[in-house]
């Protein structure tokens, strides 16, 4: 009996701590920045979001849905080691990564979000920051 009424115990707890975090509703937003700037970093020649990236995607996420005057600026890079088309390709599908990721997992209206890709015109000589895309945040005009 007295197992019985432990296992009770431990079941009726669980559930009111599940009914507490479903009350909190979703995560609070950071704070709003116009202006801040994000990178996320490419493994050489690719497009693919590691997971780092996704993390910092889904915090803009957060920022662009609870806020509907924030917009988002994606701008790719790429290193000048291969041709000016293979460049500005792969500077663009980065940037078109990003904006994706944010349109499908996180339902952001597309028409939020801006791209670019520049290819190595911008490079900084850094070869890891010239594997990049960097989201900058602004408001609405």
């Amino acid at each position: 009996m007295q197992r019985h009424l432990a296992r009770l115990l431990v079941v009726t707890l669980l559930g009111l701590a599940t009914a507490a975090a479903r009350a909190e509703g979703p995560p609070t937003p950071p704070p709003r920045d116009p202006g801040a700037k994000v990178t996320l970093l490419f493994n050489p020649g690719s497009a693919r979001l590691s997971n780092i990236a996704k993390a910092k995607l889904d915090e803009i996420a957060l920022q662009i849905k609870h806020d509907p005057g924030l917009n988002t600026q994606v701008t790719g890079y790429t290193d000048p080691s291969g041709s000016p088309d293979d460049e500005q390709r792969i500077s663009e599908r980065r940037a078109e990564a990003a904006k994706n990721y944010l349109v499908t997992r996180h339902g952001i209206d597309p028409g939020r979000i801006a791209t670019e890709g520049k290819g190595a015109a911008d490079s900084t000589g850094d070869p890891v920051q010239d594997r990049r895309a960097v989201l900058t945040l602004s408001e609405s005009t």
